[in-house]
């Protein structure tokens, strides 16, 4: 299922300009002799990829990061990209095997009166001590041991 949600949005340009500025911020000392086709060049190469893909290559400490002692550059990043994105479609198509359904949010539960009176009861009859342990709550401050 996560591989499915990682494809399924598409990255716009300023969304990937964002991500090569957070890419491109973790070699500090990185000094392109012109850094705005360098940056543009990173960003038209993440707008080819779902947003999915883009984030987990351009986190923090992600395993592309991780693995470059040198500033990245768009064949590398491509590369990193493309394997990735095979590794999610091919667990998307697996999945997609097992469940045919479409995913849909499960509903809320419709609990009776009776129902929320009983759990009312019980929640009423655990000890104030055991609320202490709730930093910020109201009977946490009103409890002593």
């Amino acid at each position: 299922m996560k591989s499915r949600a990682i494809l399924q949005c598409v990255t716009s340009p300023h969304e990937a300009a964002k991500a090569a500025k957070k890419l491109l911020g973790q070699w500090p000392h990185a000094k392109p002799p012109n850094p705005e086709i360098y940056a543009s060049g990173i960003t038209a190469t993440l707008t080819k990829y779902p947003l999915g893909i883009v984030e987990e290559c351009c986190e923090f400490a992600s395993p592309y990061v991780l693995s470059r002692e040198f500033p990245p550059t768009t064949a590398s990043i491509a590369e990193w990209c493309d394997k990735r994105l095979r590794e999610h479609q091919t667990m998307a198509k697996y999945n997609s095997l097992w469940d045919t359904r479409p995913w849909e949010p499960k509903p809320e539960p419709d609990f009776s009166e009776e129902h929320c009176a009983m759990m009312r009861e019980r929640i009423a009859a655990i000890p104030k001590v055991y609320f202490q342990r709730m930093p910020g709550s109201k009977e946490a401050d009103a409890c002593t041991i």
